[in-house]
């Protein structure tokens, strides 16, 4: 039955069709006050109509989490039995210091207040100070003349005035009346004052009169301008006493007392609804409001009963301290959590289901996909509805805005949860660009590894190239030596003559860049050689230089040909390592949060960014980037 409820509660909000939804239909925009929902809470109602009727339940709990919809069965009740004599008591707690009582001690407090002041800060005093305005200010003073708690009332100038003229008519009445001859001499004066002004009798009278009504109009103005900007300040007594406030231990509520019996007393208000008492964390207030209830109940001048109705949550009161301290508790079903906050999204936002069996918005480049992925973060439908609100005023002023649907909704789903670090981002400071640094920070880190890496292969590059032409000019030296040595006999090369081609001299055959292939082949080869205290140069043809290269001479330039390609391999291997982490530093370089988070996990964000859960969301899926 419950989740029948909730999924018709859902689908009426998505459709937009429901009496009282706050939707305005031209503008797109919906009011966060409490719906009326008379449908989906007749449960609630019978069960708090029933509570209220009964002559032994004084204090009932309207019980769930915030944003369930306390304010909505309340506002569904008063709307059902519109003849309720009620009182409403809504203290609006917000995490902003209040004086207290006496006005001392929290200067120091709004000076942090950004810091460490939260709403367990605030003095008893002030809340039962705050409850009693809500009491006195709702009723006309005329209902409660004899109450030291006065309003301050408009000044009507024209009762001002009248007020003055039948004061004036009383006493001129009252003195003709103890002094009766002083009418003809009066009305004699007002004729000769006439006459010296060539007046006839009545038209005497008539300028009189009128200056009369002048006078009287005159002090009127004066005295309502006195009136308006004089106070009194302080009045002392003599040298000793003075009217001042004592700092005494009594709490507001004891110290009114009979001013509160008096105004339930006087009025005749039998029902008291209380709602966000429970945002100060201060179980006492609710434990002196009992104690008040019992007080109204039992004075034998109050003749009705009085019901006190609480709007809590449902962690107000540990364990069974609840059901002792409330006398019915109706438990309220929040209608969007977790898993429903997507479905209810949609409707906000004008989804409808395509042909293809998929949701789609048709006013706003949202995919359904997104909705369900962020809607989790959000499970306060005031929250919910404001956000959406803000979002259309956004999306209509900032035509030109370079920023995505997806992205402009994120930011203010991050500003409605995050407020306070949303203005910090906007000055340039706080978590989101804590994060934006550390990424900073973190791609210098990584560029400054991967330069590290690249520098030791740069110089195993420049000494392949040396150990290979140091290996390769040994084995042209033994080869040589190879070619040289013929039937037991050494001749000391100085040049080579291969298959009667052109002569190569022992120098330019060591040098790096000579051609081996040459020696592929080889018919013939004549030695050029010097003997000793001889200055002709003498030759010597190899005998057998086919068999003598096929034996052990083409083992050699396979060792030559080797070394050579090892070193091309070795070289284009190093220079393609050395290329990809080229390649990873200017990636890196360009990368965005998003893509950096992808490639090497989230270790490098700032220490606290888990606490904001969507912030994190955010940032991982590139809703928040840097372009923003």
């Amino acid at each position: 039955m419950i989740n029948w409820n909730l999924r018709k509660k859902i689908q009426n909000l998505i459709s937009g069709q429901k009496k009282g939804d706050g939707l305005d239909r031209e503008s797109g925009y919906r009011d966060l006050t409490p719906e009326s929902d008379t449908k989906n809470s007749e449960e609630y109602i019978r069960a708090l109509h029933w509570a209220i009727k009964n002559k032994d339940v004084k204090n009932i709990a309207l019980s769930g989490p915030y944003g369930s919809g306390k304010s909505s069965v309340i506002k569904t009740y008063l709307e059902k039995y519109p003849k309720t004599k009620y009182l409403s008591i809504s203290l609006a707690a917000f995490s902003t210091p209040m004086k207290s009582v006496n006005g001392e001690g929290e200067d120091d407090k709004s000076s942090s207040l950004a810091n460490d002041w939260t709403l367990d800060d605030v003095d008893e005093n002030v809340i039962e100070e705050g409850i009693l305005k809500q009491l006195f200010y709702r009723v006309d003073v005329g209902k409660i003349p004899q109450s030291r708690y006065r309003k301050i009332k408009k000044l009507s100038y024209w009762k001002m005035f009248f007020t003055l003229l039948m004061l004036t008519v009383v006493a001129s009445a009252v003195y003709l009346e103890i002094n009766p001859n002083v009418l003809e001499d009066f009305k004699n004066t007002v004729i000769n004052n006439g006459a010296f002004f060539h007046l006839n009798q009545w038209l005497s009278y008539a300028v009189f009169t009128v200056t009369i009504f002048g006078l009287l109009l005159l002090i009127t103005t004066v005295l309502k301008y006195v009136m308006s900007n004089f106070r009194i300040a302080n009045i002392n007594l003599g040298d000793k006493a003075s009217i001042s406030k004592k700092e005494e231990k009594e709490s507001i509520f004891d110290k009114s007392l009979d001013e509160i019996v008096y105004f339930f007393e006087s009025t005749t208000y039998d029902t008291v609804f209380i709602e966000d008492l429970d945002r100060f964390n201060q179980p006492n207030i609710f434990i002196k409001l009992r104690e008040l209830n019992t007080v109204i109940n039992n004075y034998d001048n109050i003749k009705r009963k009085v019901v006190f109705i609480y709007a809590i949550k449902d962690d107000m009161f540990k364990d069974e301290e609840r059901t002792k301290f409330f006398d019915f508790i109706v438990p309220v079903i929040p209608y969007i959590n977790a898993t429903n906050s997507g479905e209810i999204l949609r409707g906000l936002l004008k989804f409808e289901k395509g042909e293809d069996g998929t949701y789609k918005s048709m006013n706003y480049d949202i995919s359904d996909r997104y909705i369900w992925k962020i809607s989790p973060f959000v499970q306060d439908m005031r929250v919910l509805t404001n956000i959406c609100n803000e979002f259309l005023v956004y999306k209509r002023t900032l035509k030109t805005t370079k920023l995505k649907d997806e992205e402009m909704f994120s930011m203010i789903t991050f500003k409605n949860l995050y407020p306070k670090e949303f203005a910090e981002l906007q000055a340039e400071r706080g978590i989101v660009k804590d994060a934006f640094q550390e990424k900073e920070k973190f791609v210098i880190n990584e560029k400054q590894k991967l330069e590290e890496q690249i520098v030791p292969k740069r110089e195993i590059l420049k000494n392949v190239h040396n150990d290979i032409l140091l290996d390769l000019k040994e084995i042209k030296i033994v080869f040589l030596g190879f070619l040289s040595y013929d039937n037991g006999t050494y001749y000391p090369l100085k040049n080579l003559q291969i298959n009667n081609g052109t002569k190569y001299s022992y120098r330019e055959i060591i040098k790096e860049d000579f051609d081996l292939t040459k020696f592929e082949n080889m018919n013939q080869v004549i030695i050029g050689y010097d003997i000793s205290n001889d200055y002709n140069e003498k030759t010597h043809t190899v005998s057998n230089i086919t068999q003598k290269m096929e034996s052990e001479g083409n083992q050699y330039l396979k060792r030559m040909n080797d070394l050579q390609f090892s070193e091309k391999s070795k070289k284009q291997e190093l220079i393609s390592e050395i290329q990809n982490l080229e390649e990873k530093i200017a990636k890196i370089d360009g990368y965005s949060l998003k893509e950096l988070i992808a490639e090497f996990g989230e270790d490098f964000l700032p220490e606290g960014i888990s606490k904001y859960g969507i912030l994190k969301f955010l940032l991982i899926n590139g809703y928040i980037n840097e372009v923003m």
